[in-house]
């Protein structure tokens, strides 16, 4: 199975082609997603797009006790977290992929 990469140009173009937006409006509004989600992750919030999938952010830092001093550190590290929306999951479970 041979695969390929749908960039956010093709996305775009491909929503538009189904919908009365053009690419240039869709475009906006996939980036302006992009954002909105990076500002809410930002912002230690989750992002849920009903239908596609959730993004949930992880902040991690040291282990064990911690002093006052340490508890108003910055967070070690951050992680996003997608988790796939179950109707991506059951479409994905209906194909029978090949070896190619």
């Amino acid at each position: 199975m041979q695969r390929s990469q749908v960039d956010t140009e093709e996305l775009g173009r491909r929503i538009a082609s189904r919908t009365s937006l053009s690419d240039t409006d869709v475009l906006a509004v996939l980036h302006a997603l992009r954002s909105e989600i990076e500002g809410a992750l930002c912002a230690s919030d989750s992002v849920r797009l009903d239908g596609i999938a959730s993004f949930l952010l992880s902040v991690t830092g040291e282990t064990g006790a911690a002093t006052e001093e340490e508890l108003s550190r910055v967070p070690k590290e951050a992680d996003v977290y997608i988790r796939i929306a179950r109707q991506v999951q059951d479409a994905l479970d209906q194909v029978e992929f090949q070896k190619g």
